[in-house]
């Protein structure tokens, strides 16, 4: 029997919980893993360190929803008992995925253990029910990587394809980051067909936590990438001859424009939308949570799409409108600055629209004192079509200003969707092509909103402001 995610929030009566995000109760959550649709239940596993809210000996967190908003917590999934994975500070059952055979649920994962030789491979977990899982006796069934490879060998991402299993996994040689597909009838024993993807030399030299899905009519390849030049995350869209492992390049693009995004995975559900998580990531990051027992939480949920051209498309899920509440409409066309309200609980999502031909320069304070010193600022510049976050008064934690460009709709009107949900920021751009997440810190009274333009009056500005809970 699992625990309610909205009872260990209760428990907890901390200033930084999220609403409606999959945060950890306790402890220390990184990476999705295991993301799977079965026998009626969405099942996010994940990262975790149970013992403090800090990285260590890795175990599977578990939690199951029946809609994507409301979230058990269930017993932990996988903990490191095994002599592939124990070891007292750098080790454990590292990142993997889920998928189903003959009515069960297999998770495959990287056991890892640091000073042994190789010390990443990869394992399998056996489940009747997706609650309770054996490991397999035979583990691991892939032992070592290829020999053209280093020993970083992780993060497995399994799937099933006319009758056939195949899975990505994240490696490198030398000082290049890649990406290895296998082959197997039966999950146990697998074949090595070859690299998908490698580093350009300035795409990073490790590539982590690779998923390789369909979406449309393109094989999109993602990845997060140690020490690239640009993105902590990214993908390639084209087509993946499996035959010969390797994907043909159509589109090379960052997954998310903010600085807390990392380790992304997909599902797809019994509808056949392809979902993504990604985790908050906060490796480098203090976490004023850490005094009440937790760090990390995930995104929001996103359905995924690509259009002609092979670009990614990702929009927040249907679901999350069933928390709407209390919506008011605002006509900003000729506003120059303008109180949009307070929200008290800090979870409101907003969709901020714009048309016309002297449309320029808005700007949303969101997180806002009284007097305005505590403050995170959404610039909107249509001149020269970017938008840009400024955490520079955003309270504790992490500053930074962090740009993207940005396309209109057909229609030449710009649309942007935004999510907050207490100590998170998630922004989309018209058409859902560019996407930003973000950690927030400000404190728990800095609850006002306002809007600011410098536009023209020949145009059309509006603003729909909902609570969310």
């Amino acid at each position: 029997m699992g625990i309610s995610s909205n009872d260990a929030i209760m428990d907890k009566k901390d200033p930084f919980r999220p609403g409606y995000h999959l945060s950890v109760p306790e402890g220390w959550m990184n990476d999705p893993n295991g993301l799977i649709y079965y026998k009626g239940k969405y099942h996010v596993f994940y990262q975790h360190n149970p013992y403090a809210p800090v990285w260590g000996p890795m175990h599977w967190g578990h939690a199951t929803s029946s809609d994507l908003i409301n979230w058990t917590q269930e017993a932990i999934a996988l903990k490191p008992d095994k002599e592939y994975e124990i070891h007292p500070a750098l080790g454990g059952c590292f990142s993997g995925s889920a998928v189903e055979s003959a009515g069960k649920m297999i998770l495959m994962y990287t056991g890892c253990v640091q000073d042994r030789d190789p010390f990443q491979c990869q394992a399998l977990a056996v489940s009747e029910d997706g609650y309770t899982f054996e490991k397999y006796s035979g583990n691991p069934v892939i032992a070592a990587p290829p020999i053209d490879c280093t020993k970083e060998f992780r993060d497995p991402k399994v799937w099933e394809k006319d009758g056939m299993f195949y899975c990505v996994i994240g490696s490198q040689s030398k000082d290049k980051g890649r990406v290895l597909l296998y082959r197997s009838r039966d999950l146990y024993q697998w074949e090595y067909l070859g690299v998908v993807a490698e580093s350009n030399g300035k795409m990073g030299d490790m590539w982590e936590c690779p998923d390789l899905c369909t979406l449309d009519k393109h094989d999109v390849l993602i990845y997060s990438p140690i020490n690239a030049e640009e993105g902590d995350t990214r993908y390639l869209s084209g087509n993946l001859d499996y035959n010969t492992g390797k994907l043909s390049v159509i589109q090379d693009e960052m997954l998310d424009r903010g600085s807390n995004f990392y380790a992304p995975q997909t599902l797809v559900d019994k509808n056949g939308r392809r979902i993504l998580f990604g985790w908050m990531r906060c490796w480098e990051e203090h976490m004023p949570s850490e005094p009440y027992g937790w760090a990390g939480q995930l995104t929001i949920p996103r359905r995924l799409w690509t259009d002609d051209s092979g670009v990614l498309h990702q929009e927040p899920v249907k679901e999350l409108k069933t928390l709407r509440k209390n919506r008011t409409n605002y006509e900003l066309s000729a506003v120059q600055e303008m109180k949009l309200g307070t929200v008290e609980s800090n979870r409101y999502e907003i969709i901020l629209s714009a048309s016309g031909e002297e449309v320029n320069d808005l700007r949303l304070y969101v997180r806002c004192s009284e007097d305005k010193k505590e403050q995170t600022v959404i610039h909107i510049d249509t001149k020269n079509r970017k938008v840009t976050l400024d955490r520079s008064h955003s309270g504790e934690g992490e500053k930074g200003i962090y740009s993207a460009s940005i396309e209109s709709e057909a229609d030449g009107s710009y649309r942007f969707h935004i999510f907050i949900d207490n100590n998170t920021l998630e922004l989309f751009t018209s058409q859902y092509t560019v996407a930003m997440s973000f950690y927030l810190w400000p404190d728990v009274s800095s609850t006002g909103i306002y809007f600011e333009s410098n536009s023209g009056l020949a145009c059309k500005i509006a603003a729909d402001l909902w609570e969310l809970g």
